[in-house]
């Protein structure tokens, strides 16, 4: 529904003999307009969305890799620095 107006001023842009249908015409230029951000935008979020779900799901209670953890800290200043300040929450098992 919100597409209609998109819909019209592109369905105004045409030759006089398109704009005497109206409807005819918005109707499915909202219809491709819909499609086209749903496919560009809407699908894209939902499957970041469940991908994020299924890393944190599959991610909850693995231990931290202490060799890589002293890669990366060895690596730069910045990994070194990243884990200070945090603490583990209440009820948490540190591994």
């Amino acid at each position: 529904m919100l597409l209609l107006a998109p819909a019209g001023l592109t369905t105004a842009m045409r030759p006089a003999g398109l704009r005497e249908s109206g409807g005819l015409v918005t109707t499915p230029v909202a219809i491709l307009l819909a499609g086209t951000l749903r496919a560009a935008f809407v699908k894209p979020l939902f499957l970041i969305m469940m991908m994020m779900m299924r890393f944190h799901a599959l991610t909850e209670n693995q231990p931290i890799d202490q060799q890589w953890d002293a890669r990366l800290s060895n690596a730069s200043d910045k990994f070194r620095s990243l884990g200070t300040g945090f603490s583990m929450p209440s009820g948490a098992k540190e591994f």
